[in-house]
């Protein structure tokens, strides 16, 4: 299963986490990098906004499967042998999905 960062894996995110030693303002340190407060706080929502759905989630991991059947076979299974390498392994992978994801 692949893995992505959830909002608790956020700590390393631009001056999210409690960084050792001091710590400054973002007010201040808006002002001396020359950014608005709220455009740091937008990025750090955008950064944050990692979390997959779970339709997103099985998306990501199928393509995972099907790009390791497809090298595992050195390129040379198609699409509706990907497909029936996936079933066999109890994958339920429609056609269309290995189709896109071969090319």
């Amino acid at each position: 299963m692949v893995k992505y960062a959830g909002p608790d894996d956020v700590t390393g995110v631009a001056g999210t986490g409690q960084p050792a030693g001091q710590r400054f303002s973002v007010r201040r340190m808006a002002r001396l990098l020359q950014v608005s407060k709220s455009g740091y706080y937008a990025y750090v929502k955008r950064r944050a906004a990692t979390v997959l759905t779970d339709r997103q989630q099985r998306h990501a991991d199928l393509e995972t499967k099907i790009a390791t059947v497809h090298r595992e076979s050195h390129g040379t299974y198609g699409s509706p042998r990907i497909t029936g390498e996936l079933r066999d392994q109890g994958e339920r992978s429609p056609h269309c999905r290995s189709n896109y994801a071969t090319r």
